[in-house]
């Protein structure tokens, strides 16, 4: 019977990380971040796409052809755990990441920050003896909301497509408000109607004025985001927020297994 480590993001800071009869998919901490099937709990609820699902930080093979951004970001993280730990401190601040090109790295990126904040939280949370939060991140796919708004919106698409649509799009929309860490997936990906854009902006002032911290990924600089949207939500995107710029070629279907 094989350990467990490779599947949990737990295993870094466990001690009984590869200890037989101790690693398994039976660990109850296992059972808390992955799910009995590995694709629940607080992994799960975040709703991180599968093949980002055990990204951290520290393995996510980005690292290697993106070094300067990952100095960048250990030293955010770094800051960011300390104020994360600090309830009463200074704002985890938002991230922007950016590449011209597709492919560079940026979901990869944010997903695996998104999982170390999981990872974080979950033993701040075990340590201090404080509630650990089954919703504290989730990953919103921009365009996909603005697909299904689009869907049950339009008087030519049955009601029965029109009805699931709905539903899923308000049921991303309340978790997008409600994670304390937003991983918000390509932004600016195409020009929204006038009603989208009106949410887009409610969605992110909310969490603008609400303190949480949100990772954006874009294949549109920050400061050219009016080109697609209009001033104000631009200007709430860059309150608090750093950019990080990616560069190079496409590296998807480069990675390495978790």
């Amino acid at each position: 019977m094989q350990t467990n480590e490779k599947n949990c993001l737990l295993s870094p800071a466990c001690e009984l990380a590869g200890v037989f009869g101790k690693c398994n998919k039976i660990c109850p901490f296992y059972i808390y971040m992955h799910g009995q099937s590995g694709k629940g709990g607080m992994v799960g609820n975040a709703n991180i796409p599968a093949d980002y699902s055990r990204m951290t930080i520290k393995n996510n093979p980005i690292r290697e052809t993106q070094p300067e951004v990952y100095q960048q970001i250990d030293k955010y993280f770094e800051i960011a755990q300390q104020r994360l730990s600090d309830p009463e401190g200074e704002r985890v601040r938002s991230l922007y990441l950016y590449s011209y090109s597709p492919g560079t790295g940026k979901t990869s990126t944010a997903c695996a920050i998104g999982n170390s904040f999981l990872v974080a939280h979950f033993i701040n949370s075990m340590r201090n003896g404080a509630e650990i939060k089954d919703d504290f991140c989730y990953f919103l796919d921009f365009n996909l909301l603005q697909s299904k708004f689009a869907e049950f919106n339009n008087p030519n698409v049955p009601r029965e497509i029109k009805e699931p649509a709905s539903k899923e799009f308000y049921h991303s929309l309340k978790a997008a408000k409600e994670a304390k860490i937003l991983i918000l997936d390509d932004i600016g990906i195409r020009a929204p109607s006038d009603a989208f854009q009106s949410i887009a902006h409610d969605l992110i002032n909310h969490r603008v004025v609400t303190r949480m911290t949100t990772l954006f990924t874009s294949n549109i600089e920050m400061d050219d985001l009016d080109e697609v949207y209009d001033k104000r939500l631009k200007d709430r995107i860059k309150d608090q927020c750093i950019q990080i710029d990616f560069y190079g070629d496409s590296q998807r279907g480069i990675r390495k297994d978790f």
